[in-house]
This record gives structure tokens, sequence and C-alpha cells, in this order.
């Protein structure tokens, strides 16, 4: 009813900041009054109370008021709020059944986060030592960053409402389900339903936007430096990335074969091209991206949101880390794109999902693929229904989904093969919505596990902490790959399972030795460098390494050759030029071996004239500097160090 409303984010740091500034009891006062003042039937006594629980909660919860306490606020379950306020040390028992007698609200039936919140007078204002500071002072009022949490916690509110999960009310109750079942299990059974539940809370807590229970303070002047460091990281080694995607092109190319990818070459320009108004020209591909989402993660992942959901609650400071922090995102966003990441994976995933699409059609006018066919025994019906149901199409809604299709789509004639080309889905006309969602349910699953996206739900809880993420940054889709590709091919052990194994190894190799040749420019061994580099073998290893389903085994295997006097086997085949082993491979120590190098090689030929910076702590130098490793740049940092000397002794 108040126009003039904006939403809003109750901040920590600021809190903390006025605590500091203040007396201890200047923001209960100023919350308390500000309550009354909205809240005429609130007694000052209620409101007090709830003025203290605010402040020393949302100062030792560390990001902010909406990632639990919020709720108070936002709940029209009486009973669920009354448990909260005691459970949460807001009130006494008795201090909350006064506050939930005095509020005679209807429940609404909707999210907590679209419900009317116990007001606040925002602009109320309490003066300490000569200065005015009223309470949207204490909140994020960042359209920007307020909207984008707003976004996330909906999103992931409407997607655990479908499968049953209306409320943190039903969340809990879900806890408690598995905690009894684990103490009828006995202490065993208690212990696995201890680490169940910190699954749930990390998955629940991720999908809603929030900082997950792994990550203690993330508003720590630590964890915000680690970010910082794998965002340093991610600048200054993944700037080939690109030639490492194109291995998945065997994984697009196996939903339909060859011919499938023949298919729609033609279309790959108006695929990859937008109109002046900013729209893909190719009607399929403009259907996948508004209803599937498909290739649109470059767009979505703008400079302008700037961080994970859990840095939401904890930016706005100013301070240097913040600075750092805000310079860095459009960095970020130029490595991805001269890394060819960025562009790679659109193409990738508009080329698998109009193959997918295309694949549906035939089955739909009765032209079966070939690459459904089964390893054994079984007939090609019973195969394709089985992959149908992989993608969440059971035999009626295949039926249904195929009929849309008939009377829907727009097809043409074919021009290599006795087929009909998909020219247009129409998805927008299909009169059958269940079959519509189930049709971009089966397309999106195709797509995503042929170009490979991870999510909450393939990540170890371990990465999901701020230490997981320092270990396992940039090998988070090899770690995925294991059962999202290699398990799931060798699972589903038909043609297509073992033709995208081989296309990927197939491509992989390709973009080796592009990216070798390309590497070589300007070298002065460029002949040796290309001899040693695309050997046979090298390749052959190259290959394998960079296959969508070789997952962690080349870093075992590399992390074990050197127990047997073994040089690595795969120590050519990353783009990052990392080590391949699990522990030297990881970005943040091999910065700090590199970094030591570096500092170690520039001060020795500084203070001793017996010694000078060699080959070896030039390398590490170089591997200091931001886009070192693109293509372009990498050739001439190597013209520049090449003249360095083996040895630092000086002879």
């Amino acid at each position: 009813e108040d126009l003039r409303y904006f939403t809003h984010l109750w901040d920590s740091h600021k809190f903390t900041t006025l605590r500091q500034q203040t007396d201890g009891g200047f923001i209960p006062m100023l919350l308390s009054r500000s309550l009354r003042n909205a809240n005429p039937e609130l007694t000052e006594e209620l409101a007090d109370a709830i003025g203290r629980g605010m402040r020393d909660k949302i100062v030792d919860r560390h990001v902010g008021l909406d990632v639990g306490v919020s709720r108070i606020f936002s709940t029209s379950n009486k009973e669920f709020l009354r448990d909260l306020l005691v459970e949460e040390d807001i009130l006494s028992e008795s201090q909350a059944d006064a506050l939930v007698n005095l509020l005679h609200f209807k429940p609404e039936g909707v999210p907590s986060r679209a419900k009317k919140r116990l007001k606040f007078d925002l602009n109320y204002e309490m003066t300490y030592d000569g200065k005015r500071i009223a309470v949207k002072d204490l909140m994020n009022r960042d359209a920007e960053q307020v909207f984008n949490s707003y976004v996330n916690q909906m999103s992931g509110r409407i997607a655990f409402a479908q499968k049953g999960i209306t409320s943190d009310a039903d969340f809990k109750k879900q806890m408690q389900l598995i905690k009894a079942e684990g103490d009828e299990l006995g202490d065993d059974g208690l212990k696995q339903a201890e680490k169940d539940i910190l699954k749930f809370e990390v998955m629940y807590d991720m999908i809603l936007g929030r900082p997950p229970k792994t990550i203690q303070n993330p508003s720590s002047d630590a964890n915000r430096i680690a970010r910082l460091l794998m965002d340093y990281n991610f600048i200054r080694v993944m700037n080939q990335v690109g030639f490492a995607q194109v291995a998945e092109l065997g994984n697009a190319v196996s939903i339909d074969g060859i011919r499938g990818l023949i298919r729609v070459i033609p279309e790959f320009k108006s695929m990859l091209k937008r109109t002046a108004n900013g729209d893909l020209e190719d009607p399929v591909a403009r259907d996948l991206e508004a209803f599937a989402g498909i290739g649109v993660d470059r767009r979505i992942h703008q400079a302008m949101n700037r961080y994970d959901a859990h840095d939401i609650y904890v930016e706005g400071r100013g301070d240097f880390i913040d600075r750092v922090g805000l310079a860095a995102q459009p960095l970020k966003r130029i490595t991805a794109d001269i890394s060819g990441m960025a562009p790679v994976t659109a193409g990738l995933e508009r080329a698998a999902g109009r193959i997918a699409v295309q694949s549906l059609t035939d089955l739909a006018f009765g032209i079966k693929s070939i690459n459904f066919k089964k390893i054994g025994r079984g007939t090609k019906e019973q195969d394709i229904a089985k992959r149908m149901e992989s993608l969440g199409l059971n035999p009626d809604m295949s039926q249904r989904v195929f009929q849309q299709i008939r009377q829907n789509a727009v097809t043409s004639p074919s021009v290599f093969f006795k087929s009909r080309k998909i020219r247009r889905i129409n998805l927008d006309a299909w009169d059958d919505v269940d079959a519509r969602d189930a049709f971009v349910l089966a397309v999106s699953r195709w797509t995503r596990q042929s170009i490979q996206q991870n999510d909450v739900g393939n990540l170890n809880i371990h990465m999901t902490s701020t230490m997981g993420k320092i270990l396992s940054q940039f090998r988070t889709f090899m770690l995925v790959s294991y059962s999202k590709q290699f398990l799931h091919n060798i699972k589903r052990n038909d043609f297509a399972a073992y033709s995208a194994m081989m296309y990927s190894s197939f491509f992989a190799g390709l973009s080796y030795t592009a990216q070798m040749h390309a590497n070589a420019i300007g070298r002065e061994d460029k002949e040796e460098f290309l001899r040693e580099r695309l050997s046979p073998v090298e390749i052959g290893k190259a290959a394998f390494q960079r296959s969508s389903y070789a997952s962690l085994f080349p870093a075992l295997i590399d992390t074990g050759m050197p127990f047997f006097g073994e040089d690595p086997l795969f120590s050519y085949g990353r783009t990052t030029g990392l080590a391949t082993g699990l522990i030297s491979g990881i970005p943040s120590v091999q910065l700090i071996d590199t970094g030591y190098k570096a500092v170690q090689g520039v001060s020795r030929a500084l203070l001793n004239d017996e010694y000078q910076v060699s080959a070896a702590q030039g390398r590490a130098f170089k591997s200091l500097v931001p886009y070192q490793n693109a293509v372009g740049i990498k050739n001439v940092m190597n013209k520049m160090f090449e003249d360095l000397p083996e040895s630092a002794k000086v002879d």
C-alpha cells in the first residue's frame, strides 16, 4: 500500500559498525521505536525484546537477517512463528505467546518472501552525538543486490514447493523425520541421519541463494580474501580453457551421430548471431532459450551480477577487498570471452539442444535414430522407450509429446537425409502444457548431460566450503564427470554412450593439436616444441585426458607416478598450464610455489652479483601475470623471456 516502499536486506556489517560507534542500547532502542511507530498495538516490552534480539542475531549470523531470523517478519503460521521466536532466543515463551496473540493475520498461502512483514517505520531516526541515524541506514538498499537475492530465494521457494516443501516449517519437519528414522536404527543410524541432515541443509540453503552451513562466516575477511584469490586464479590461468571444451562436441554428436551434426550446421550461424533487436535468428534456438534456458549463461552472468549468493550479504563495505572484488568481475568476463569458454559453451549447448529436438522430432514422425541401438539384446522399440524414460518421458507422456510435435512443429524435407528437418517447434502454441513441460525437461536434461553443467546435487558437500572450493577449483567438472559422463555412459551401455566417448576423445585430440600450434607461434624452438608436443603418444594422452569421461583418472595416475620414480604421464594436457597432480595442480598451491620462485629469483639477482634470474624463475614470474596464458599474450611473453639463462648461478 506504500508506493514508496522498497524491499530491503538487513546488513550485519552496518549493525556491527553502528554498534561500535554507539552505546549498547542505541540499536535496540532505534528498532523498538520504529516497530512501535508502525505497529501501535505492540507493547513497549515486546518491541524492546525484539529490538535486542534482532541486534544480537544479525551480528551473530554475520550475513544479515534475511538468511534466517527474517522469518519472524514474514510467516503467517502462528504456531511456527511462536516456536521460531523462542528457538532463535528473540523472545521468551511468555513474550512469544503475547506477541502471537496480538497478530491477527490470516494465512496468505504464498512463500514467506512474498508475504507482508511485521512493519518497521523505515524513516524513523534518532540522534547520537549530533548525528541523525535512521532505521534504513542499517539496511542494504542496493536495488540490484536486493533484486538478485529476491529472485534467488523466490525461484528456490517455487522449486521446493513443486516437490512438496512449501515453507521452512515443512523443511524442518522433513529433518525431524530423518532424525527420527535414524534414532530407530541406533547409533549408526543416528550418525548417518546427522550427515544426511547436514547435506539437506546445505542443499536447501544453496537452492534458496543463502550461505551454506559449511561456510561458517562468509563476511570474515579471510573468506572474502579467499574468494578474491580464486578470482585471481581464474583470470591468471583460465585463458585457453575453450580448447578443452571442444571435446564436448563429441557428446553433442553422439545424440544423433554425425548426420545430426550435419543437419544443424546450416543453422550454426543463425544460432550464434543475434539480429539488431537482440533475438536469435534461429526459431528453434529462440524457443530453447526462452523455455529451457539453453545457451543463456553468458547473458545472465553479467559483470554487474558480481558475486555468489552468499556474497550479496557481505559486500557494500567500500573497503579494499570490496573494491578489488568489484574490479575483478569484468576481468573475469574478459577471461571467459578470450578463452573461448563462453562462446564455445553457448554454441555447443545450442547445437546439442537443436540435435536433441531434431531427434525427438524424428521419433514423433516415425523416423527412429540408429543411435538408440542397444549393445546386446532388446528390440529397438524397447531401447527407445528406455532412453525416453531416462529423459523423464514415460510411454504415455512420450506419445503426448510426439502428438504435440506433429501438431505444432514446422518441418521441411532434409537435403541430405530421408527425414524431416525441424524449422520451428512453436512451443508457445502447445495446448498440452504438461507435455510441453516434459519436452522442455527432456531436452534440457539431454543437453546438459551432453554439454555438462554442474548443479548443487552434483557437488560433494565438502566442495561447498571455502577450503573445499579452493582445493577443487577448476576440477569440479572433472569430479562431476565421473558420475555424469563415465558411469552414466557405462550404465547406458548403448551405441550412443560409447560413440560419445569415442567422439569426445577425437575432438579433444583435435583441440589439443590446434592449441599446441597456437602456442608455438613466435617460439625460436618451434619445430622442436611441436615435435615433442605433437607426437602420436602425446596427442593420444591429451585426447584421453581432455575427454569428458576421463574424470580424475589422469590426475590420480600422475599423483602416483613420482612414487615409482617416473615423470607425470599427462604433463602437457591441461589447458591451464597447471600441474596434473592432485596436490600440485591446485591453483592456489601452484600460485604459492611459483610466487616464491619468482620473488626468490628477483631478490637474489638484485642482492647477490653471483646470481641471475633463470628461465625457470622467469616462467614462474610470468605465470603470476593476469591473462598470461591467453593466446597472443602467451606468445609475446614467451618471446620476452626466451633469452633467460637456464642456470641461476652466474658462470
